[in-house]
């Protein structure tokens, strides 16, 4: 498996965290790419865009949030898949308490790698 498939294969998992228990909260990636021109905004029409998606997509180009911070929705086209990740990327987990850092992305490993016990 390469960087870019294992890359796509945890945003897979984040979008199924999202779907599954939103008591638990939302989760999301903070990340920087060499790919940043393949992002896209999403907008649903409500905002004179065309994507429709259920929750966690909150319609506004913005996430919907637990925790009182805006931070930007982008967007991979399928087409873009998979996508690179800079070394560094954070996977965070957000809850009643807040933002928890879950994991933090090893580009030597090509993969996610847990944070804390």
């Amino acid at each position: 498996m390469n960087d870019s498939t294992r890359a796509a294969t945890a945003i897979d998992a984040v979008r199924a965290g999202n779907d599954e228990d939103p008591a638990k909260g939302r989760t999301y990636i903070e990340f920087t790419t060499p790919d940043a021109h393949v992002l896209d905004t999403p907008y649903s029409p409500q905002f004179s865009g065309d994507v429709e998606m259920g929750q966690p997509f909150a319609d506004s180009g913005f996430t919907l949030n637990k925790d009182s911070v805006w931070r930007p929705e982008y967007h991979v086209p399928d087409d873009a898949l998979p996508m690179s990740l800079n070394e560094g990327a954070k996977l965070w987990q957000v809850g009643p308490n807040g933002p928890e850092l879950v994991a933090v992305w090893d580009s030597r490993l090509a993969s996610f790698v847990r944070e804390g016990p």
